[in-house]
């Protein structure tokens, strides 16, 4: 009998060993740029907003071919998801590719309009004087050996939220800011192109700045603030949210979420900052948000506002935050509607982006225009 159990604790021992060397292997497979990860689990927190559903035939809605472009887009490669939410209710939600209610979406640039609503729920809650304040005076460190009249510390809230700070580094060549030990000063020391305020420029780099700062003007990881003062309210569960070497978490992308919290996220802009009676964001916040600060080239469609991209349709205006592969959250503030995609953030971003903005600003107005919805 002894002998038996001696033999069954070498098997277990050797089967466990082989799991953990798995493991192991597994995880040093996956590459990773980002080098600390906060995760939470799904669903954690408190659920204070949450979705009415209603089917769409019971709305003003054209439903069939609203269907119809659905099952068009479904078709294209690697789709997750695709919903609508109208006054409030979630009248379609479709997933596709073994996703569901629950998968987490990497939304790549869509996460820079979640530090635009943290920059204004800080302002709210008046941990940052405003838009109007400098970088510089915010995250002095980062400042230190920069010269008082180097034109980078004229550089304000405002500028990198708009992308005109005048710091160019283009998302591609990111990869020198990823080597560095501290990158929200190696962001703050790039090289100016231009004075701040002057042009607009899309750049990652600007947001991940901007992520520094804010965090620094509430006095706590950016991620227990956003846990409390945004996804509380709105029922959103961050599912992940990677960080530079310094702890800060990426201000540009690598934040994960739901399709659904997504739609809560637009929900908030579509109810003026305001859920469930609470003003979370700054009286005229939203607007301002949505105000173009670029010059929109011929032939163009979309301005950009504090990383919003924002056009004039033959539906109303709409707002859209863009991710990479297509991803989008787009809001019609006339119509009272909002509109998720998600699909594989490692899709050509160029094309797939550039279709999304098509569907948002041409097809999906034309389908509403077509019916003459007004409210």
């Amino acid at each position: 009998m002894t002998g038996r159990r001696f033999s069954s604790i070498r098997v277990g021992l050797f089967i466990a060993s082989v799991i953990l060397l798995y493991l192991l292997a597994l995880r040093s497979s996956q590459p990773s740029v980002l080098s600390r990860t906060i995760k939470a689990v799904f669903n954690e927190g408190h659920k204070s907003f949450n979705w009415d559903e209603a089917p769409i035939e019971d709305t003003r809605l054209p439903y069939v071919e609203l269907n119809q472009l659905i099952d068009n887009w479904s078709n294209e490669k690697e789709a997750y998801s695709f919903l609508v939410a109208h006054e409030g209710k979630l009248v379609i939600e479709r997933y596709f590719n073994r996703r569901s209610i629950e998968s987490p979406n990497t939304i790549k640039s869509i996460c820079k309009v979640w530090i635009t609503t943290l920059t204004g729920i800080a302002i709210q809650k008046k941990l940052l004087s405003g838009v109007d304040e400098t970088i510089a005076n915010l995250i002095p460190d980062a400042y230190s050996d920069i010269p008082e009249d180097d034109p980078r510390r004229e550089v304000t809230v405002s500028h990198l939220l708009s992308m005109r700070s005048g710091y160019q580094i283009p998302d591609e060549k990111m990869h020198s800011l990823f080597r560095s030990e501290n990158w929200v000063r190696d962001a703050a020391h790039g090289k100016l192109s231009n004075r701040p305020g002057d042009e607009y420029f899309y750049s990652t780099s600007q947001t991940h700045l901007l992520s520094g700062s804010i965090m620094a003007s509430v006095g706590e990881h950016l991620h227990s603030f956003a846990k409390r003062e945004l996804c509380a309210p709105l029922g959103i569960s961050i599912i992940q949210w990677d960080t530079d070497p310094s702890g800060v978490p990426f201000g540009g992308s690598e934040l994960k979420l739901t399709s659904r919290d997504l739609a809560r996220l637009g929900q908030l802009y579509l109810q003026d900052g305001v859920i469930n009676g609470e003003r979370i964001l700054p009286e005229g916040w939203v607007e301002e948000s949505y105000t173009n600060r670029r010059q929109i080239a011929p032939g163009k469609k979309f301005g950009f506002g504090y990383n919003w991209w924002v056009a004039n349709t033959k539906a109303g205006p709409v707002r859209v935050a863009l991710g990479n592969g297509g991803q989008g959250l787009a809001i019609y503030p006339k119509i009272n509607l909002i509109v998720v995609v998600t699909r594989s953030h490692k899709l050509d971003s160029r094309n797939h982006n550039n279709k999304t903005l098509n569907m948002f600003g041409t097809v999906i107005p034309q389908i509403l225009a077509q019916y003459s919805i007004e409210y």
